[in-house]
């Protein structure tokens, strides 16, 4: 029998506390960490690292890297967390690494020839955004961009994007690479994410996020604006911590410190009327995460309709989400008020939402497509 592919999971964090918990039998979904349980069921031997401040030392090059590019596209590349790693690189057959600033760390390291060169499979989660919004608002920087990019992400044997519109901008902008930049629809746990039918909606909409792309001043002035409707918001960001408003509940939110737990935040969504998500115009597909899992668990999405929609021909107005048009007050307040007085919709939406989900963006799926393209950049013989 043939050894197993030995296939390392780079992350920044957060991952391996929830695989102690899944290992140890408790329920927690697993979308976060990219395909790793499933992986590791199949034909590899998988096995993770995590970033490690301070642990390696990285060139004054790296950390000047990092710290400009940070600051121009608001993601860094991160190459001195992931130095002392680098042992682990010469064991294994494969590396997929998420987020952009561990991926990109990677790619910089072996093209710097500081790591041995193990098939690369980034999945890209906000550097087309990032690029766009630059050469948007400063298109002089448009080539000296790409040129700094391409050389990395030759550095990767696959790219996966998340949603269409990044997918195709990375495409567009890094033609050499086209042939190696995918799109994999992330999924959720299904099996975590469920209804429940013994959980009584209270009437409330609920709000969840830190990503900078949700508009948080939008959400504390519908709160302000609607003292008719009841608020719930799970967020760390400062704008919405410091609301005080007799009809909104705040709490924090962090994937990564849970002060909230993932079976807290999974009762806020079988409780809630629906959920809001309005966002600001961007190529990253905000949002996903949550909009899944709260449709798999019956809970209608209000959501700004954005270039960055993950899947737009899959996904219908009024039949698998709402899309709200517009970034105002006005546009969302009528929306709160139609899904609010239409009970028939809001069934439609939980219904028919939940049956997209379960058919198409279950992590299974996620894993299955990440599976067999890692099969395929390691020449994995399927059978």
């Amino acid at each position: 029998m043939p050894e197993k592919k030995r296939i390392l999971y780079a992350f920044t964090g957060g991952r391996r506390a929830r695989l102690r918990d899944i290992e140890a039998g408790a329920e927690r979904p697993t979308e976060f960490l990219y395909g790793y349980t499933q992986l590791s069921r199949s034909r590899y031997d998988v096995d993770l690292v995590e970033a490690e401040p301070g642990a390696g030392r990285g060139t004054a090059v790296d950390s000047a890297l990092n710290h400009l590019a940070a600051r121009l596209i608001g993601i860094g590349i991160n190459t001195p967390a992931y130095i002392a790693h680098l042992p682990r690189l010469a064991a294994c057959d494969g590396v997929v690494a998420t987020p952009d600033s561990c991926a990109l760390a990677f790619a910089r390291l072996k093209a710097t020839r500081r790591a041995p060169n193990v098939p690369l499979i980034y999945i890209a989660m906000g550097l087309a955004a990032g690029l766009a919004r630059v050469t948007r608002r400063r298109p002089f920087l448009a080539r000296g961009l790409r040129s700094f990019y391409a050389p990395l992400l030759a550095q990767c044997s696959a790219i996966v994007a998340l949603g269409r519109g990044e997918y195709e901008f990375l495409r567009r902008q890094f033609p050499a690479c086209a042939p190696r930049v995918h799109f994999v629809p992330f999924g959720v746990d299904t099996r975590f994410w469920r209804p429940d039918a013994d959980t009584a909606r209270d009437g409330t909409f609920l709000f969840v996020g830190n990503d900078p792309n949700r508009e948080f001043d939008l959400v504390a002035a519908l709160v302000k604006q609607r003292p008719d409707r009841r608020f719930r918001i799970v967020s760390s960001n400062g704008t919405l911590r410091r609301l005080a408003a007799p009809n909104a509940d705040t709490r924090a939110g962090d994937w990564k410190d849970q002060p909230l737990s993932d079976e807290q935040l999974r009762d806020l969504y079988r409780r809630s009327l629906a959920v809001i998500l309005p966002l600001r115009e961007s190529l990253q597909p905000s949002g996903q995460s949550v909009t899944l899992q709260a449709i798999a668990c019956g809970t209608p999405v209000l959501i700004t309709r954005t270039a960055g929609f993950w899947e737009p021909e899959a996904w219908r107005h009024g039949e698998h989400c709402y899309f709200v048009d517009g970034h105002d007050v006005a546009a969302w307040s009528k929306a709160l008020d139609e899904v609010a007085a239409d009970g028939a919709l809001r069934a439609r939406l939980a219904s028919q939402g939940a049956a997209l989900v379960a058919d198409r963006y279950p992590v299974e799926g996620f894993a299955a497509r990440l599976a067999a393209l890692v099969d395929d950049v390691l020449a994995v013989d399927r059978g």
